[in-house]
């Protein structure tokens, strides 16, 4: 595991918040791969999902669907949403695995 691992599980937890997905903690990792080379994803991150969880608390997803926008240039993120609502999630580019660099990354130590 690299040092700044926790930034990229951050990084997808939020991505997962506004892509109508479930697996932003690479769950197929923590519920197979995982157990066996024992990476401990699961107890070491285990309150990584608390903030994103905490900020959609309430939120009704129901009609949700991608939304789009424009990106400058070096951004990568996206939106979902309806009439009522809409979650967004972007990142710096240079904000990437394996080091995850940018000082301002979740997860910053």
């Amino acid at each position: 595991m690299t040092p700044r691992a926790e930034a990229g599980i951050r990084h997808a937890i939020w991505a997962a918040v506004v892509s109508g997905a479930m697996n932003g903690r690479m769950l197929w990792w923590q519920d197979g791969y995982d157990q066996f080379e024992q990476a401990d994803l699961c107890r070491h991150y285990q309150q990584a999902a608390a903030p994103a969880a905490a900020f959609v608390r309430g939120v009704d997803y129901t009609g949700s669907g991608p939304i789009s926008c424009v990106l400058s240039a070096g951004v990568k993120g996206g939106v979902i949403g309806h009439d009522k609502v809409r979650l967004g999630w972007f990142r710096d580019v240079r904000c990437a695995p394996p080091d995850w660099p940018m000082p301002h990354c979740p997860g910053k130590p």
